[in-house]
Formats: structure tokens, sequence, C-alpha cells
């Protein structure tokens, strides 16, 4: 068996580790692989390259994964007459058993089934993430900057990586608020992402607080711990700040010689930005390694 290629196997797409994660998961389609084997890929660490990768394109690596090889799946049972348990072994499934339960999973439907039919009709098939072909925004260089530990105030809820279209509703539900808080340092405000795991993060709403303020039973408190960050400027509408965390995270981070580091980020809504029309200047604070 061919082994996977790690870590300098790769120099020349050290640069972008989103890249080399996307372009690791098209060569092994064939093959079961464990996340670290991507991670040692795009040396970095499989904690960082989980977040990264949910940050930049709304779901877990791994998921992506999954949903690559099932599509590709799909693809071969419509297309060619392979037989069943080929196209399974040839998409990293051990056994046609295992591989029909996560087609089932996937598609709401069985292999046997599909291939009967011979029609992709009403199948949500997961397209190759092209990352050299996206129309990532120029960001300008990032400062680095060291903030001391701070706390804020605000409403927090859990998402998966796929679900970050409900956080507009959450800030709706928090602005009311402001002006109200007790002890709210500055009219800024946070987005602010904390707790990550394979599928999902907390995101809270919030603004600076003084250390002695209490808070009402709606809303929550955290605390930002000391830490150093590259700081991006997103610019343009709200909506289209998923790009540039995409761009600032698979770009400017390895081109800056930094690394991701443990810890929250925030995005930072200061007077450049209105949040009336959702247009302006935003700031994204990701934390880095000294």
């Amino acid at each position: 068996m061919v082994p996977f290629m790690t870590g300098a196997a790769n120099k020349e797409t050290d640069v972008n580790p989103l890249s080399t994660a996307l372009w690791f998961v098209e060569m092994y389609l064939s093959r079961q692989f464990e996340l670290s084997a991507v991670a040692e890929t795009c040396n970095i660490s499989p904690e960082h390259l989980t977040r990264s990768f949910g940050q930049a394109f709304g779901m877990p690596l791994m998921t992506y994964a999954r949903k690559r090889r099932l599509s590709e799946a799909a693809l071969k049972l419509v297309h060619n007459e392979q037989s069943i348990l080929s196209i399974a072994l040839d998409v990293g499934y051990g056994s046609s058993e295992a591989f029909a339960h996560a087609f089932r999973s996937e598609f709401a439907t069985n292999p046997h089934n599909l291939r009967t039919t011979g029609s992709l009709a009403g199948l949500n098939l997961t397209e190759p993430i092209k990352m050299n072909e996206q129309s990532l925004p120029d960001l300008e260089a990032p400062r680095l900057a060291k903030r001391p530990a701070f706390r804020v105030a605000g409403l927090k809820k859990r998402f998966t990586y796929d679900q970050r279209v409900g956080i507009p509703n959450l800030w709706e539900q928090f602005i009311p608020h402001l002006g109200e808080i007790d002890g709210q340092i500055g009219s800024a405000t946070f987005g602010l992402c904390a707790n990550f795991d394979d599928e999902a993060f907390d995101y809270y709403a919030a603004a600076e607080i003084d250390q002695a303020s209490e808070t009402g039973s709606e809303l929550v408190t955290f605390e930002v711990p000391a830490q150093t960050y590259l700081v991006f400027t997103h610019k343009g509408h709200v909506s289209n700040i998923a790009a540039s965390m995409s761009a600032a995270i698979g770009k400017g981070i390895p081109e800056a010689g930094k690394s991701q580091a443990n810890g929250p980020s925030f995005e930072l809504y200061g007077d450049r930005f209105n949040p009336i029309t959702g247009i302006g200047e935003i700031e994204l604070w990701l934390p880095v390694e000294d």
C-alpha cells in the first residue's frame, strides 16, 4: 500500500494549509484517512486545522471528506457499470454494507435504488472546493497586536459550522441591550468565537464591560485572556465576511510567518461599520503564536 505523502513532501503548498487540505482530500478519496494525516501534511495541528477549515468553509474537514467520497460514489453508480462493491472499495469503504449505511445517511436512499433509477435528481452532491478558483478578497497586510485580558457580556449560542447563517438573528436579539448593559465600555461590539471542537463553536454577540459589572439573567459574560493577534480588516458588506476570514486564515496568517493559536477569536465592530446598512470595516482579530 502506498503511504500518505505528508509533511515535507508538500512544501510547495505549505503557504496555504487550507489549499493543502483540499488537495489531500481529493488525492486520497479512495482511502479512509485520519484528521492527523491531513494535519501533518498541512504542517499544523489537528485542532487548528479543524478550526480553520470550519471557519473558512462552513463544515468540518472530515465531514467534507465524507461528503466528497459519497458524492463521487453517486456519480459512479449512475455513470459506469462497476459493481456496487467495487465502487465502495474505490471510495474507501471496506464492505458494501458499510458503504450502503453511509450512503443512506447522506442521501436518504441506497446505492441499489440509485443504480436502478439512474438519476441524480434530488441528490445534494458536494462538489470539490477549488480554493485557487475562489474569488477571495485581497486583504491589506495585517498588524500584530497584543491585547490584555478583557471581559464581555452578551448573548451566546453554540453553532455548528454550517449553521453560521443563524448568527445575524443572535445579533438582532442582542442589539436592544446596547446602552443598557451595566459597566459597558465604549460603543464597539464583539462577535466572539470560542470553545471550538470538531463540529461546533460558541458565538457571543457582546460588548466589553468592566471587571466589576454584574449582568442581568439574560446576558452571559466571558473572560477573554491576554493574547497576541493578527488583525485583518474586512471591507464591504458584512455578508461577505466569510470570504475575508478564508483569505485571512488560508493566506494572511501563513504569509505573515505566523501560526494560529488556541484561544478565542473575534470580529470587532467599531465606528467604521454601519450596523443599519451592514457596510463598512470590520476588524478580524485572530490569535497567533508569539
